[in-house]
């Protein structure tokens, strides 16, 4: 039987920008090995699947090409547009992945808001390796949060223009490395911050836009800035960016995506 599936480019106001996830609404999970081999087969960075438990609520599985498991976050984004897609009344609705629940909110100019648990940081020594990954570019700061380690880095131009040894990172023990920088001393930029994501033991080796990557530089940057509320970026040249807020136990992020492909998957 054929299911329905969306190609989704979230945090992007347009087609082909972002990060495309694959999105489908099934009755029932069934095998996670086939679930596994369809996100093969898709080759998005992340596929998710969705049920409806009623009452708004919804239950989810996530799956990278390789692994099973909620790597990067954008599957939730694309996720909350084709529930709204599917039904264009609901305005508030809950997407369940295990033990965690994210709230999601469909907001007046049709972008949706997402409230995460806040994330903890800790101090971090600095990696051996990690100048040599980095092509000796200057580091103000490194922090570590949930196996992920966050560095700050001088120069927001030379972070863009960064080509980051994986080979090196891969063998430093982090899951994803997420280099940031301010972006307030650079002429013509309307951000906090910015922020560039590997993952290469995750098999991301190209630049990777992560929601859950955001929440930890919401931390770091709302207690360096001292704000609560903040906009980061990913794509300053097209205006891509992420809207952030900020509390002790929550943090809220606040994306628009485009649905770019509807597809059927006949082998499910």
């Amino acid at each position: 039987m054929a299911t329905k599936f969306w190609i989704v480019d979230t945090f992007s106001r347009k087609a082909f920008g972002g990060n495309p996830s694959a999105v489908f609404l099934l009755d029932d999970f069934g095998d996670e090995k086939l679930l596994q081999n369809v996100a093969m087969e898709i080759k998005t960075p992340e596929t998710i699947f969705i049920k409806n438990l009623q009452d708004g609520k919804f239950e989810s599985r996530f799956f990278s090409p390789n692994s099973a498991g909620l790597n990067l976050g954008n599957g939730l984004f694309a996720a909350a547009e084709i529930i709204k897609l599917n039904d264009p009344k609901i305005t508030n609705f809950s997407i369940v992945h295990g033990a965690e629940v994210f709230v999601v909110n469909v907001l007046e100019d049709k972008s949706v808001r997402i409230r995460f648990q806040t994330a903890k940081l800790n101090k971090a020594s600095v990696p051996p390796n990690i100048a040599s990954a980095l092509n000796r570019e200057i580091v103000v700061s490194i922090s570590e949060s949930e196996g992920d380690l966050i560095v700050e880095m001088r120069s927001p131009k030379k972070l863009f223009k960064l080509s980051p040894n994986m080979d090196i990172l891969q063998n430093i023990g982090y899951t994803s490395f997420i280099l940031t920088a301010d972006t307030h001393y650079e002429v013509g930029v309307n951000y906090d911050f910015c922020a560039r994501v590997f993952a290469p033991k995750l098999g991301f080796f190209a630049d990777t836009m992560s929601p859950l990557a955001y929440v930890k530089l919401a931390s770091y940057w709302s207690e360096r800035m001292q704000k609560t509320d903040l906009v980061g970026t990913q794509d300053p040249v097209n205006g891509e960016h992420v809207s952030i807020g900020c509390s002790q136990e929550f943090t809220y992020l606040i994306g628009t995506s485009v649905i770019t492909t509807i597809g059927e998957m006949l082998a499910f």
